[in-house]
Formats: structure tokens, sequence, C-alpha cells
């Protein structure tokens, strides 16, 4: 269990900070992350309770799942969709 979440986690933390660096600069990447890790770590603390109360308003926690799926399939797809940008080594000439 703690070698899953500790290569997930690893990975997270290399494709976080690989892909804003590519996206947006090495200039502003620590406001990035740090805006980013906060995002995360808010959601990462509300959604158990958020959970929790589906559960006692429904007795099941489909909902919840249902909620997870369809947030973790518009992010797949939003990532699909992504272009890489463009750079000045891009330009012809």
């Amino acid at each position: 269990m703690f070698f899953c979440f500790g290569g997930f986690w690893g990975i997270r933390a290399v494709t976080q900070w690989g892909m804003l660096g590519e996206f947006f600069g090495m200039r502003s990447l620590g406001a990035l992350v740090g805006i980013t890790s906060a995002i995360s770590n808010l959601v990462g603390a509300v959604a158990p309770y958020l959970a929790g109360y589906i559960f006692d308003t429904t007795r099941s926690y489909f909902v919840a799942f249902l909620i997870i799926a369809v947030l973790s399939f518009g992010g797949g797809l939003v990532v699909v969709l992504l272009k890489k940008p463009r750079t000045a080594q891009d330009e012809p000439g």
C-alpha cells in the first residue's frame, strides 16, 4: 500500500512540475506550483467530508464515485485535447 502511494505521489509531483514549467514557463513556476498544490490540498481535505455527507444522505457512495468518475474523465479529456505550447525553437526560419 505504501509503495503504491509513494510511487503515485512521485509520479504526480514530477509531472506537475514538468507540465507547469513547459506550459507556463519557468518564471512563474514556483507560484503556479504553490497555487495548484494549495488547491489540491484543499480538495483533498474537503472531499472525504463531502463523500461522507453524500453517504449519510443517500446511504450509498454511488453519487460520490460518480462525481469522481466525471471529474476524472473531464480531466483526462482536457489532457488529451491540450496542445504543446509553441516556443521560439518551434518557429520556422
